[in-house]
């Protein structure tokens, strides 16, 4: 595919902003994946958006973000279709709407921090980890609640783009993959705690923030590299016989995309997740 006069390779993107007009030539079969954002709407329900000027531009650039950065792209993508297929009923709830919207959005935001990195100075360093601090502070508290981007930004009192910036120094991940790494090690005690008793799987995993079941499942075992019954299963064995009850599998309940990922997946080291 050529986009203005240039080959597009493997892992790179284009943005068009709003009003600006692009034109592209495929030269044989190609798979592109394209989301469109309305900004209008979006500006009133994330407040960070005002912060990314990749967002807000009305011109057309290409980036390079990498591999990683692409198929993590393409993984949130599929990732609300599936959500969608498999909850329909959840679409009526803001929280899991909102969860939906920042997915995507988050990696659209780093997408535009790439071009211009965060200074590096000691004085704001500092300030990126004390934002972490408080973000952190804040998703202990409210760990099994709805916990959006924006969120994380009002009461760490920084821009989304440092927030993000912040987390890969102190944690070496992002805000969003810290709070699904927190609620999964929550989701773990549970499992392996006397709370296997009077409580199923699912029970576990609502508890801990997590409505997406076969999701859950997914990231748990990628984790923990086993699944939550396995854990749930030993847990089980290890107390007394009148304590226990039958374990919930919830590796059935996973939805695949073979078709889709054989014609858009890109090849790469570590998978990414959503």
């Amino acid at each position: 595919m050529v986009f203005l006069g240039q080959e597009v390779q493997p892992a790179e993107v284009f943005v068009a902003g709003s009003g600006s007009e692009a034109e592209s030539m495929s030269r044989g079969v190609q798979f592109p994946t394209t989301l469109s954002l309305q900004l209008a709407f979006l500006q009133g329900q994330t407040d960070w958006l005002n912060e990314s000027p990749l967002l807000s531009s009305t011109c057309v650039r290409m980036h390079s973000p990498g591999i990683e950065w692409t198929n993590g792209f393409l993984d949130a993508i599929e990732w609300i279709f599936a959500a969608v297929a498999q909850y329909p009923d959840m679409t009526s709830r803001d929280d899991v709407r909102a969860s939906w919207l920042d997915s995507p959005l988050a990696r659209v935001n780093m997408l535009g921090a790439t071009d211009s990195p965060v200074s590096n100075e000691r004085e704001t360093r500092t300030a990126r980890r004390q934002a972490v601090e408080r973000a952190r502070e804040y998703i202990r508290v409210n760990l099994t609640e709805p916990i959006r981007l924006s969120d994380l930004c009002k009461y760490s009192r920084t821009p989304a783009r440092s927030l993000e910036y912040g987390f890969r120094e102190v944690v070496g991940v992002s805000p969003v993959a810290y709070v699904r790494a927190m609620r999964l090690h929550r989701a773990r005690r549970l499992l392996r705690s006397t709370a296997v008793r009077t409580r199923t799987i699912s029970e576990i995993a609502l508890d801990s923030g997590f409505w997406h079941l076969s999701q859950f499942a997914t990231d748990y075992k990628r984790l923990f590299a086993e699944s939550p019954s396995v854990t749930y299963r030993r847990t089980q064995s290890q107390l007394p016989r009148a304590g226990r009850r039958n374990a919930v599998d919830l590796s059935s309940a996973q939805l695949r995309m073979t078709a889709v990922r054989k014609n858009k997946r890109i090849p790469e080291a570590i998978p990414a997740s959503p």
